[in-house]
Formats: C-alpha cells, structure tokens, sequence
C-alpha cells in the first residue's frame, strides 16, 4: 500500500462528498449529524491532504473548486464501495444465480433427491443442483474449500466443527422377502435370528451396532450373509434371495406388496436424519433460505408416503 494512503484518514472522504452535494456546510453537518463546526475542522484536514481550498464562499452558499469537481466521481465510487462491502447483497431465489452442492449418504438418494432438486429448481430457476456421495476425508475440509454446501446424515453421527440441524426421526422396521411371511406378520426374535439378514454397510455403526446388541442381551445373534453397500442394490438382492433386513421405515414403505413388514419385539436405535453446514455460512441469506426450503419440502414429501 503506499505510504500517502497509510497517513489519509479515509473517514474524511464522507466529509468531502457532503459539502459537494449539499453547497452548504450547515446543511452538511445537519446530514452528517455533526456539528458546524465539527464539520469545519474536517474540511481543514481535507485541504491540507489535497493541498487545495476545495470550496469557497459565494452569495449563495460555498462553490467547489475545479479539484473538488474533477474529485468527485472518484470520491463517490469509494464510498458507494465500502458501503457494498458493509451491506449483504439481497437475495432473490428467482433471479439470483448460484450453486447448491449437497452431499449424501445413500438414504438421500433412495429417497428425498428427485423431490429437493425439482423443489429448489421450482423456487430458483437459475440456479445449479448437484448431489454428490461423500467422500473420503475430512467433510469440514471439503465444506470449508466450498466444495459441499450441506451434507445429509442418518444416525448419530457427529460431525465435529459444522453446524448441525435435525429434520426428522424415522423409526426402523424390518423388511422380508421370504414367501412365507404375510406383511404384518409377528416374528419371535428366536426365530427372527435363524432367518438370513442382510445388512446395509452406511448404517452399521449408530443403527445395526444398536440391534446386536439388543440381541446380545438376551443370547441371540443375527445370522448376516451379504454385506450390501447401496439401498438399490439392498432391494435387489432382496428380490432374488429370500432374506431380512433392518431398515429405515419410510425406505421400507417404498415397495408394498414386494417386501412384507415383520412386526418384532425388538427396540433399537432409531434412525436421525440430519443436515450439517459449515460456520462460515451461518448467517448468508441464500443458505438460510436454502435450509428453510428444504425443510418444508422434507416435511411435505414424508407426510404424502411413498
């Protein structure tokens, strides 16, 4: 920066633009809720900084010299400029462009994707929706680099440094695609045990950990053959082998009359399903509208069912 800007007090700058617009020094000092001669003692610094009388009396009030004029422009620009450094810019969902970036785990993309996307897509047409799984690494550095705006979680998990809001519980219910079981049936864990499970890797730690350990409490285990990494792939294999499953309610409602629900005695872990931000967001108009919308739409999409 060079040195003559160091030793200028900017603030001075607001103090030139009045009198100029004003050709008053009282009515200068009236906007600038200062006094008169408060504003005179300003106008003196200003003119040994630019080195010229900058205004002079007449009949009519005070005239501005040539460098006042020729300064003028300038002068506003700045002010115009550190003014919009010091207001956010307005928000308009319909006009605005901008990018929304979500991260998901499986669950976001069996369920809710197609209906957030066309959502905020209905609500702010210019605007760019990409969903993308999550991941290796540290989700914090990936949000602080701008490259996620909100990540989806289901269970417990905590993500440390980012802000957190819960959007719904869902309760988990067991799938089956055994013939023999009728939907609604009643299982006796016994013999919900001997069956063949099938378990979704995303969820093992907050919700199937929660189910072992029910079962170890009384002496039972789950006999569990695949290890699946995708709901879509889940189902599929469902479908060609007769198996169980612990999943989600509202992912479990998607295929009636495919799978059969099996009613049990067994209470886990619910399921939370949350959505996470980074603190540099907190506050920004589009992310609180964003936040809002999603909201909404979750709570119209889960009250229609499947």
């Amino acid at each position: 920066m060079p040195e003559n800007i160091r030793n200028v007090d900017l603030n001075l700058l607001v103090t030139f633009d009045a009198p100029y617009e004003d050709r008053s020094v009282t009515r200068a000092a009236q906007r600038l809720a200062l006094t008169q001669p408060a504003v005179s003692w300003m106008l003196k610094r200003l003119r040994l900084t630019f080195d010229d009388d900058l205004i002079v009396r007449a009949s009519h009030g005070i005239v501005p010299t040539p460098r006042v004029v020729a300064l003028a422009s300038p002068v506003r620009d700045i002010l115009n400029g550190a003014h919009a450094l010091l207001v956010p810019d307005s928000f308009v969902p319909k006009t605005s462009v901008f990018s929304v970036r979500l991260a998901r785990r499986d669950y976001l993309l069996t369920t809710l994707a197609s209906t957030l996307s066309a959502a905020l897509l209905k609500r702010a047409p210019n605007a760019t929706v990409s969903l993308f799984p999550l991941a290796p690494g540290s989700v914090e550095t990936q949000m602080t680099r701008n490259e996620i705006d909100l990540l989806f979680s289901i269970g417990n998990e905590a993500q440390a440094g980012l802000s957190r809001r819960h959007l719904f519980t869902e309760e988990l219910t067991c799938i089956s695609s055994y013939a023999a079981h009728g939907d609604g049936q009643v299982i006796a864990l016994e013999d919900l045990c001997k069956l063949r499970h099938v378990r979704l890797n995303q969820i093992e730690t907050p919700i199937s950990r929660s189910i072992d350990a029910v079962l170890q409490e009384r002496g039972l285990s789950r006999d569990i053959a695949p290890y699946i990494p995708h709901f879509a792939t889940l189902f599929q294999s469902m479908r060609r082998t007769e198996m169980v499953a612990f999943v989600p309610e509202y992912v479990g409602r998607m295929y009636p009359g495919i799978f059969k629900t099996l009613r049990t005695n067994l209470k886990a872990a619910s399921a939370n399903v949350a959505v996470h931000w980074h603190l540099r967001v907190e506050g920004d108009p589009s992310h609180i509208w964003l936040q809002d919308i999603l909201s909404a739409e979750i709570d119209s999409f889960r009250a229609a069912g499947p």
